[in-house]
């Protein structure tokens, strides 16, 4: 793998990342669930993780974990979600809390998506 690099600042001086919610996979021996985190500056994904579970250790802990070794953190980081359970219960906010991240939640998916992009 290549070398980590820092998650890009937007114009706000703040690193942002942004997932979007688990996506449902149908296959032939039941459902999987696609997790993914996009660095929002420039739309690239930098975490990802597919369980066949919804337990946020296997979808939001597992991506996020897989970000901070493709991308680093090099000063303020807003991380966007929706008010899924995966980004909202302990486990997953156990993650950031000796970071220097910023949580930021809004209701549906298209609403975040007007907030941040529009």
């Amino acid at each position: 793998m290549g070398r980590s690099r820092p998650i890009d600042q937007g114009k706000s001086g703040c690193q942002t990342s942004r997932h979007g919610p688990p996506r449902y996979i149908a296959t032939g021996q039941g459902w999987l669930y696609l997790t993914v985190i996009l660095d929002l500056a420039d739309r690239k994904v930098v975490g990802w993780a597919m369980s066949d579970s919804m337990k946020a250790v296997d979808t939001s802990v597992a991506a996020w974990r897989m970000t901070l070794t493709n991308r680093v953190i090099s000063g303020k980081l807003v991380f966007h979600s929706d008010r899924g359970i995966q980004y909202a219960c302990t486990e997953f906010r156990d993650e950031l809390k000796d970071l220097p991240v910023e949580e930021s939640m809004t209701g549906l998916p298209e609403q975040s998506e007007g907030k941040l992009l529009g």
